[in-house]
Parts: structure tokens; sequence; C-alpha cells
């Protein structure tokens, strides 16, 4: 019954983070940067939901704050578990360090 559940609650943030897709390909980066940052924080080592946060802060004009929010998972991640951000991550840093006006995929 545990595995059950686990495996519900896995399904459920899965479908948060597909909606905030949905979210940022419809151009709501502005409106979701909050709701970003919330789910962040309680699911700290979660990449794909921190790759959102960097693209729509980065989106919103942020780039500084996209950078920063990278730099708190990589050291989360190089803490907690001694791995380096996802090389999916990590590009898309490199990216908005680039400023490159073509950043819109996660």
């Amino acid at each position: 019954m545990v595995a059950w559940g686990d495996r519900l609650d896995e399904d459920r943030r899965s479908v948060t983070e597909d909606l905030f897709d949905v979210r940022l390909a419809l151009g709501y980066h502005h409106e979701i940067v909050g709701t970003l940052g919330e789910w962040t924080s309680r699911h700290p080592l979660r990449e794909r939901s921190h790759r959102q946060l960097m693209l729509a802060l980065y989106r919103s004009g942020r780039s500084h704050d996209a950078s920063i929010a990278y730099q708190r998972l990589r050291h989360r991640l190089v803490e907690q578990t001694g791995v380096e951000p996802a090389p999916a991550t990590q590009a898309l840093h490199h990216r908005i360090l680039a400023a490159d006006p073509l950043v819109v995929t996660i």
C-alpha cells in the first residue's frame, strides 16, 4: 500500500510539472514564477522543476535570478547527493549565461 501511495505522489508531481510546461509554452512565465519558486522549495532535488523556474525567470527578464536558482540547485545536489546537475540543466544554465535569445526549451 505504501508503494502505491508513493507512486501516486510521484504521478501527481509529474503532472504538476507537465502543467508548468504547458503554462510556460503559453507564455505565462511571469505568472508562474512565484508558484515555481514555492514548488522548488518543497521539492529541492527535482531538476525538471528547477529548469522550469530558471526558464520562467529568464523569460521574465531575470537572468541573474535564473543563474542564482541554478547555483542553489547545484549546491544542494552536490551537497546532498554528490552529483552535479544533469546535462540538460547545465546546458540551460550556459544558455542563460550566454543570454541566448532562443531559450525556449527546457
